[in-house]
């Protein structure tokens, strides 16, 4: 869900939503966009955008740009490869 309201944004041509729990027990969600040509969106605008549809726990707590999303020979999403 979180991933079909962020590409809904004009701005936005792909996005990919992971939970990341970098320390024991802290999970959150982590956006990663790839914008589109005509302009990159910032992450307050992105997050009241999301935050409009979605409840308050499903707004992604960091938004990381990206020029592309990277895939793997298979041509899925390689989430090894994120930041």
């Amino acid at each position: 869900e979180i991933e079909a309201k962020r590409t809904q944004h004009p701005d936005v041509n792909q996005a990919a939503v992971i939970v990341r729990e970098d320390q024991p027990g802290d999970k959150r969600i982590v956006a990663y966009i790839v914008p589109s040509l005509e302009a990159t969106p910032e992450s307050v605008e992105l997050r009241e955008f999301v935050g409009s549809g979605l409840p308050e726990y499903m707004v992604p707590s960091a938004i990381i740009t990206m020029a592309e999303l990277p895939l793997t020979p298979n041509g899925k999403l390689n989430r090894k490869e994120w930041p």
